[in-house]
């Protein structure tokens, strides 16, 4: 036989699906025609091929047909109108507009079962769109969801949404790897509970009281030592932070940036630009200490003003250097560009007294890099040399032109 080295269809069943088991059916059926290239021989040969391989099921159901002049395409489409009875388009495609990607499964499992969905509902050349809209609206990424929504023309494509929905899903496990501790914290990282009811003695104040934010008086109040809030002067315990700088940068550039106009005053913090969204241009802070990105309210309000950004809760539990814990709104995740680099980036909403903070993990993965310790005492040792050498010259210039007069 001419087609023995090929692999038969195999049986038609007829629990489950039967209109799915029927449409594969045929198609192994054409498929093993077409190879051992028997698709043009005679009629008679092809039904017989037929009968042969669709199993004592299908057998019964021809039994049934009562036809009497059968040929090949007669009885295919016998099969066809047993196994495919007219359609309910109204429930197909309620069923097809109801299909929602649930949380945590792959979108490549959902992009498949919708298209399957849409061959039902015969919508005919608004397929592609009706596919398209369905993916974005049932998305379980409500922050993608939107910002195609938004974002987006009458232009915008199958294709563009499959690709951006697949983009997110990367992002989104990315994050996850990074954010995988349930609780972090900007410096530090809490893990014991304490019952409010201990009575301390507190470190932010210097005086005893139960262990509760709100009843600590130092709680709003600024140190005169280190200008940071909540905690008194007294018990002031600053620590240096590291300094980060660009890769691309030169050491002259570093001395000159750390230098404020104010020359009585030494600037280790450093700050970059950032465009979030393509629209709003924002000061960060880099801050090599800090496990997580943090943007104010004010800043996510003027964002939601040009684009309809939700936020998501948050599952973090932010505490500052003197163990205060800070207020949070929720996250959200923001397309952020410096220069021809564009990546997401995960912040923290906090309350709109705090800086704009980019963390460590982001720092590195935008270019920075993290200055060693000895390298930062190195920088503080010769900008507090340059200054003092220039307070004494100035000082010096300033009694000669007095004698002078």
């Amino acid at each position: 036989m001419a087609g023995a080295a090929f692999n038969l269809p195999k049986e038609l069943s007829v629990s489950g699906d039967l209109a799915e088991n029927w449409r594969q059916f045929r198609q192994s059926l054409e498929i093993f025609l077409l190879a051992s290239g028997l698709t043009n021989t005679d009629s008679e040969r092809k039904l017989a091929i037929l009968l042969n391989v669709i199993g004592e099921d299908g057998l019964k159901i021809y039994n049934n047909f009562n036809l009497s002049n059968a040929t090949y395409e007669n009885v295919l489409e016998e099969f066809q109108r047993y196994c495919e009875p007219k359609r309910n388009i109204l429930h197909a495609r309620y069923i097809f507009q109801t299909r929602k990607q649930e949380v945590g499964e792959p979108f490549d499992n959902f992009l498949n079962d919708v298209k399957k969905l849409a061959k039902n509902c015969n919508f005919g050349s608004f397929e592609d769109e009706a596919v398209r809209d369905r993916l974005i609206f049932g998305s379980c990424d409500t922050e993608i969801q939107n910002r195609i929504i938004f974002d987006s023309t009458d232009e915008f494509k199958l294709e563009e949404a499959i690709r951006r929905l697949r983009v997110a899903e990367i992002s989104r496990k990315q994050s996850q790897i990074l954010h995988k501790d349930s609780e972090v914290a900007i410096h530090k990282v809490h893990a014991k509970k304490y019952s409010e009811q201990d009575v301390v003695n507190c470190r932010w104040c210097g005086q005893t009281h139960k262990r509760k934010l709100e009843l600590c008086p130092a709680r709003g109040k600024i140190c005169q030592k280190c200008k940071k809030m909540n905690h008194f002067s007294s018990v002031c315990r600053t620590k240096v932070i590291k300094e980060v700088t660009q890769e691309d940068g030169e050491d002259e550039n570093l001395f000159i940036n750390s230098v404020s106009k104010n020359v009585n005053r030494i600037c280790l913090d450093w700050s970059q630009n950032l465009l979030l969204e393509n629209s709003v241009l924002c000061n960060f802070k880099l801050d090599t200490g800090a496990d997580v990105n943090l943007i104010p309210y004010h800043v996510y309000k003027k964002l939601s003003k040009n684009k309809n950004i939700k936020l998501s809760k948050s599952k973090y539990k932010l505490v500052a250097y003197n163990k205060t814990g800070i207020k949070t709104y929720g996250s959200i995740v923001l397309e952020v560009k410096i220069k021809d680099r564009s990546i997401l980036i995960d912040f923290i909403i906090t309350t709109s007294g705090f800086q704009p903070t980019l963390g460590r993990d982001s720092c590195i993965l935008l270019g920075y890099r993290v200055l060693s310790q000895s390298m930062s005492n190195f920088i503080k040792k010769r900008l507090r040399a340059s200054l003092k050498a220039t307070s004494q010259t100035s000082f010096e210039t300033k009694r000669k032109t007095e004698k002078r007069t």
